[in-house]
């Protein structure tokens, strides 16, 4: 079954019998673990998944039942299928079109896509919450991020940013790129790249806030500083003082470092739309209303809770440039993206090289008459629809192949009449 087919494009008039032999054998094939025949196929241009093949079938009669039932992903009819057959499939199709079975696929690459943004997403916020928080319990023995601030990011924000992010429509370009191997891991290398490198830049920011922040913003640090004291008392307190000396239960300095890390993981939404290092991460934003609702939402709610969450949220009103800083670190990680797509395909250049998609061009006195792509060096066949307009379709795949490079022929393999 393995020499049969690699090779087969169009199977005509199959019995349901056939089409459960199909299933069965495409499901228990193992040719992808032979290198030297998948790199032969690869040579005659055949590209062989390289894991256990996803096998779709669709049916409507009672006799499909067990074909359906076999293959990964069963498609049935609704208005001509029968109920046996509607019960063995996994997707019924309710117009009977086999056009909607694309549809299905879209939408079912994008709710991959959209469990992979936000898990991008939503790692990089833990990141850097764990890490800064630790380092500031380590540091000054207090949090950087109280726990009912952090309770509202993990809430609220998520939860909006979540929504966001699933609300992403399916794009054309989805159907464009390779099926996801079942091995393969839902975090790509460039979810990896873009999550350690918002993570730096963000726990970079902070840090900085956190340490030097007080004396940049001219501010009571939030930390047990040492205040003077009428009397020449000198007194170190972990929460800011007013002008009298009286403990406050908020500081302006936390707040700044808090609002900032909120609004970098806002801001960050818009790098998670994009999962492959793509330049535009504005491209199709306007298609997506209720992303942008769910932004503009978010942010007034982290406004309203730094202005007027006060004690119960840790908080204390923020000026104009203080807001400015705020907001200004988190719009920058939209050109930070640039630099780290940059930097990820830097290393993917010096790792692998330089590769151009298709094999150099043959001159053309090289290139056998019988060959339908001269740019490719691999074998090619003669179109039978050339000579004879109603040929099979399925002759295609079994005329002899003859190489490009050496000229040398090889016969097609042999298979039973479909006829």
């Amino acid at each position: 079954f393995d020499e049969i087919w690699p090779q087969l494009r169009v199977l005509a008039r199959a019995a349901p019998a056939d089409k459960l032999t199909l299933a069965n054998g495409l499901s228990r094939s193992m040719i992808y673990q032979d290198k030297e025949k998948v790199a032969r196929l690869a040579a005659a241009g055949i590209r062989i998944f390289p894991d256990r093949q996803v096998v779709a079938m669709t049916g409507d009669g009672t006799n499909d039942a067990p074909a359906l039932k076999r293959a990964d992903v069963g498609f049935a009819m609704n208005l001509a299928g029968t109920q046996i057959a509607k019960d063995a499939a996994n997707i019924i199709l309710l117009d009977d079109n086999f056009a909607s079975i694309v549809t299905a696929v879209k939408w079912g690459r994008n709710v991959y896509d959209s469990i992979c943004k936000f898990l991008q997403f939503q790692l990089t916020v833990n990141i850097v919450a764990c890490t800064v928080s630790t380092i500031g319990v380590f540091s000054h023995k207090k949090p950087v991020i109280e726990a009912v601030q952090m309770l509202w990011v993990n809430l609220i924000m998520d939860s909006l940013a979540s929504l966001a992010l699933a609300s992403e429509p399916p794009t054309d370009d989805v159907l464009q790129r390779q099926p996801v191997n079942r091995s393969a891991s839902l975090l790509s290398s460039q979810m990896l790249a873009n999550m350690g490198g918002h993570a730096v830049y963000q726990i970079t920011a902070m840090l900085l806030l956190y340490f030097y922040g007080a004396d940049w913003l001219d501010i009571t640090a939030g930390h047990g500083d040492t205040h003077h004291e009428p009397y020449g008392l000198n007194v170190t307190t972990t929460e800011e003082c007013d002008d009298h000396g009286n403990v406050g239960k908020s500081s302006v300095h936390y707040t700044v470092i808090f609002t900032s890390f909120v609004m970098m993981t806002l801001f960050n939404e818009l790098n998670s739309r994009k999962l492959n290092g793509e330049w535009n991460i504005f491209a199709g934003l306007h298609k997506n209303i209720a992303f942008c609702v769910i932004f503009l939402i978010t942010f007034v709610l982290q406004v309203l809770m730094t202005q007027f969450g006060g004690d119960f949220f840790k908080t204390k009103a923020l000026n104009g440039g203080q807001w400015g800083l705020c907001i200004a670190l988190g719009a920058f990680s939209i050109p930070w993206q640039v630099v780290v797509n940059a930097a990820v395909r830097i290393c993917n250049i010096s790792r692998h090289g330089r590769r151009s998609k298709l094999p150099p061009r043959l001159p053309a006195d090289k290139v056998h008459p019988v060959c339908v792509d001269p740019h490719l060096h691999s074998p090619g066949l003669r179109s039978a629809r050339r000579a004879s307009p109603t040929a099979c379709v399925t002759q295609l795949a079994f005329t002899p192949q003859v190489c490009v490079t050496c000229h040398a022929a090889e016969p097609a393999p042999k298979l039973h009449p479909l006829r």
